[in-house]
């Protein structure tokens, strides 16, 4: 298991919905939180809808909902524990699969906002697509200092997202998180050669 940093913006923004879906939250109440938290990473954003939503509670629904048997929310929500299998998963159930997916104009939402993610921060999943091929994709790091919890001096570096063919096809869900780069620069180059690799295998 790995701190999710902000791909965990991905699990707030689906218990955010599903609250709208449910109708126990108003989509205008949030709408503006939803978009700058996963298009420019607010974390202030986060804080917002991490409360709104239910903090570590909201995290557990998560989780159960959708399977994630490897998922725990941590002390703050930057550290809430996951693995890469469990965050495709998430994005497999939530988006794709039909019986456990969010209802359609949540699940639109969500993958409308991943697919806004500002160029900057759209390094790993998706990169060395063909042409016409698209992804939605929400990234994660951050470089921790004394008193994080460890490695301590190390970046952590996640990439998560699904991917489309030219057709609207989905084609793929691809996720990866590591903690011990010594710069979020290391890290961003090496999911970028992973993205590239396993789009040229999986585009033939």
């Amino acid at each position: 298991t790995f701190p999710t940093a902000s791909t965990v913006k991905v699990m707030i923004a689906v218990q955010t919905l599903q609250r709208v879906a449910d109708g126990q939250t108003s989509y205008s109440s949030v709408s503006g939180s939803l978009k700058s938290m996963i298009t420019v990473s607010s974390n202030a954003s986060a804080q917002r809808l991490y409360r709104k939503m239910g903090g570590a509670a909201g995290i557990r629904k998560v989780a159960k909902r959708y399977g994630l048997t490897r998922t725990a929310p941590g002390r703050k929500w930057g550290v809430t524990k996951t693995t890469a299998s469990d965050q495709v998963l998430l994005l497999r159930r939530a988006v794709l699969e039909p019986s456990t997916r969010l209802p359609a104009t949540q699940r639109r939402t969500l993958v409308r906002l991943m697919r806004q993610v500002t160029p900057e921060q759209r390094w790993g999943a998706g990169k060395g697509l063909p042409t016409g091929w698209r992804a939605a994709v929400k990234n994660g790091w951050y470089h921790t200092v004394a008193g994080d919890e460890g490695p301590v001096n190390r970046s952590r570096v996640n990439t998560m997202g699904i991917v489309w063919d030219d057709a609207g096809q989905p084609r793929y869900v691809i996720a990866g998180f590591s903690n011990r780069w010594r710069t979020d620069a290391a890290g961003m180059r090496a999911w970028n050669a992973m993205s590239r690799h396993v789009a040229g295998v999986l585009s033939d």
